[in-house]
């Protein structure tokens, strides 16, 4: 595997002046999996209104690991279509 020469590792990377930086913006958002579903689906119908390299569908899988199903957690897939162009 080939290495970014210009990464900079984290050990190097700073916050600000006394690593008084922070994050502009919340990093989680609290509500239930199906309001985030919806929401990331909302946002990539809104982008793919305006640019045309989106794709045609959104597919969003859900692993829900609190329900197991032959010993594996069960995972829900969601198909959204995108606006074609």
């Amino acid at each position: 595997m080939r290495r970014d020469i210009m990464a900079v590792t984290a050990g190097n990377q700073r916050m600000g002046v006394a690593g008084s930086l922070r994050p502009p913006v919340e990093t989680t958002v609290n509500c239930s999996w199906e309001e985030a579903v919806n929401n990331v689906a909302r946002a990539y119908r809104s982008v793919a209104e305006r640019e045309i390299s989106v794709g045609d569908e959104i597919v969003i899988c859900v692993v829900n690991t609190s329900e197991m199903r032959d010993g594996r957690p069960v995972v829900d897939v969601f198909n959204y279509p995108l606006k074609r162009h």
